[in-house]
C-alpha cells in the first residue's frame, strides 16, 4: 500500500519547510512530491487515487491546492486572505471539505474540486476542525471547542446543526469513519492515557481499542 506524509505544523503559523511525500506501507520508498521552498500539508488521497489535495503557503499563506498523484500540475484552488487547511475529498471526488479561519476561528468550507462554489458549512464562536466525510457522502465527522473541550460533532455534507457524538469530558480528536461508516474511530485522552477509540456512528459503545496504556503525542488545535 503507498500512504502520504507530511511535516506537522500550526495553521496559524506560517511554515516554510513543510513538503508532502508518497511512500510505502513500511516506510520505504519516500518520494518528495512537492520540491518547493514552501509549507506544504495535510496531503489526502481523491477517491479514486489519481489527485492529491494539500494546504501550501507558496502563495503566502495557507491555502488549499490540488495535484496529481505523481506531484505534477500542481493548482490552487482557494485566494483568500485567510489561512485554509486539512482538505478532505467526498467519496465520489466531487467536492472538498476544508477548514478556513474565519471572524477569530476555523470553520468547515466545503468546495468543488475544481475551486468553485465555495461555501460554509459551520457556524459556531468556536474552532471547528479536520472535516472528513462519511464514504456514503451524507454526513461529515468533525472535532470542535464549541462545548468548552474537543468533542466529535457529526453533521449532514450540506451543513446545519451538528450532533456532538462523543458528550464526553475528555478531549477528543480526529474522527475517521470506519466499518463502512458505521462507526467512527477517534483519538481520546481518558484514564490519564491516550489512545484510540471506537464508537458507532450515533456514538454509542465507546471503547478503547489501542493497548490499555498507549500513549500518543496529541494533534494540535
Amino acid at each position: 500500500a503507498t500512504v502520504l506524509a507530511s511535516s506537522d505544523r500550526d495553521l496559524t503559523s506560517p511554515a516554510t519547510d513543510g513538503f508532502v511525500a508518497k511512500l510505502n506501507a513500511n516506510g520505504s520508498g519516500q518520494v518528495n512530491l512537492t520540491r518547493r521552498h514552501a509549507g506544504d500539508f495535510d496531503p489526502a488521497w481523491s477517491a479514486n487515487g489519481s489527485q492529491i489535495a494539500f494546504s501550501s503557503t507558496r502563495g503566502g499563506n495557507y491555502d488549499i491546492y490540488v495535484m496529481n498523484a505523481d506531484g505534477s500540475d500542481p493548482r490552487r484552488l482557494t485566494r483568500t486572505r485567510s489561512a485554509e487547511g486539512t482538505p478532505s475529498w467526498s467519496p465520489d471526488g466531487s467536492r472538498i471539505a476544508y477548514v478556513r479561519w474565519f471572524e477569530g476561528d476555523y470553520e468547515i468550507f466545503v468546495m468543488d474540486a475544481d475551486g468553485g462554489h465555495q461555501h460554509r458549512l459551520t457556524f459556531s464562536s468556536a474552532t471547528d476542525f479536520r472535516p472528513v466525510w462519511s464514504p456514503d457522502g451524507r454526513r461529515i465527522a468533525y472535532r470542535t471547542n464549541r462545548d468548552g473541550n474537543w468533542e466529535i460533532y457529526v453533521m449532514r455534507s450540506t451543513g446545519g446543526v451538528g450532533i456532538n457524538v462523543t458528550r464526553s469530558p475528555a478531549p477528543d480528536y480526529e474522527p475517521t469513519w470506519v466499518n463502512g461508516g458505521l462507526d467512527i474511530a477517534f483519538h481520546s485522552i481518558r484514564g490519564g492515557y491516550s489512545g484510540v477509540f471506537l464508537m458507532d456512528a450515533l456514538g454509542r459503545n465507546q471503547r478503547r481499542i489501542s493497548p490499555p496504556k498507549w500513549m500518543a503525542g496529541l494533534p494540535d488545535a
